[in-house]
């Protein structure tokens, strides 16, 4: 009985197929930094540049791939380790910097973070940085 290399190419087809099926079901037994869209893999957000004055919060994002980060939020922590969360915007599309202006932040907020619905994503500045 001899099996044709159609054969081997079958088997090797449904054996690829498996494996990107359990790299989607099972992303941290591949080492993925996250259980959400594979998208948030590639996401790159980063804080270009911060100030704070007169209880203004100024900060500049860059996304700098080609995914569209959804629902940006920041949070103020202060020392005591509460926080006071601050609706930013819906979405910073690919390839492109945006600016937001956070108004009424108290002047004792120890630091703040910023995160989006990728939960690999999550920047974290001292306020003390940004005077």
């Amino acid at each position: 009985m001899k099996i044709g290399k159609e054969f081997f190419l079958f088997v090797l087809i449904l054996i690829s197929i498996t494996i990107f099926i359990s790299y989607l079901s099972y992303p941290k037994a591949f080492g993925r930094k996250c259980s959400c869209n594979p998208q948030c893999d590639f996401a790159n957000l980063k804080i270009e540049s911060c100030s704070y004055s007169s209880g203004r919060l100024k900060l500049k994002l860059t996304n700098s791939n080609i995914i569209d980060l959804k629902v940006i939020i920041s949070y103020l922590v202060f020392p005591n380790k509460t926080y006071e969360s601050r609706y930013l915007t819906d979405s910073i599309p690919p390839l492109t910097a945006k600016e937001f202006l956070i108004e009424n932040v108290p002047s004792e907020i120890e630091l703040f973070t910023v995160t989006t619905e990728c939960p690999n994503i999550k920047l974290v500045k001292n306020l003390a940085e940004c005077i």
